[in-house]
């Protein structure tokens, strides 16, 4: 079961903590209309507990999750597929011939969807954000491929191709979630 992003605040915090909470984010990606989203099947992926999750990489994520991917995060596939640690050739593929990523691509895989999930989890909590025309998943996109100082000045996209930097980059969110910045 995943764990709650974080207890509700009051209503005046909220409103206060909203505004920074996004602050780093590109005015563009704030600005993006909320509109009713095709509802994305690989989410189903971070819903899953621990054992679930580990049985999907095992029998790999369906190649179809990637267009997907790219609709959510308003992302060229070349950008995401390199981020991961994907092979362009080997991802085309595998959409062709409607395989799945093997374990390895598909840990990466699920690894960027859990933090598409946190980030809307994570929106949702904040209900004004969302009124607020908020989008996570162009916000994620968006901060995806922004230098960011916590990681060295690497965009978090540049990272998500091991385990130890997708790691990372969960951490950073956890603490624009929080307010606890390094």
């Amino acid at each position: 079961m995943p764990r709650p992003i974080a207890a509700p605040l009051p209503p005046a915090r909220q409103a206060a903590k909203a505004g920074k909470m996004f602050s780093s984010a590109n005015k563009a990606a704030r600005a993006c209309k909320r509109v009713a989203r095709p509802s994305f099947s690989f989410y189903r992926f971070a819903d899953e507990d621990a054992m679930s999750r580990i049985e999907i990489v095992r029998n790999g994520v369906p190649a179809t999750v990637l267009p997907e991917l790219v609709a959510a995060l308003h992302l060229p596939k070349e950008q995401i597929v390199r981020g991961i640690g994907i092979p362009m050739a080997t991802s085309n593929r595998r959409l062709r011939s409607r395989e799945s990523f093997n374990p390895s691509e598909s840990e990466r895989i699920v690894g960027l969807v859990q933090l598409l999930a946190r980030v809307d989890r994570w929106a949702h909590a904040r209900g004004d954000a969302l009124e607020d025309g908020f989008d996570p998943e162009a916000w994620l996109g968006e901060w995806l491929t922004t230098p960011n100082r916590a990681l060295g000045g690497h965009p978090p996209l540049s990272l998500l191709d091991t385990a130890d930097g997708r790691a990372l980059v969960g951490a950073v969110l956890e603490s624009m979630e929080t307010g606890a910045y390094w």
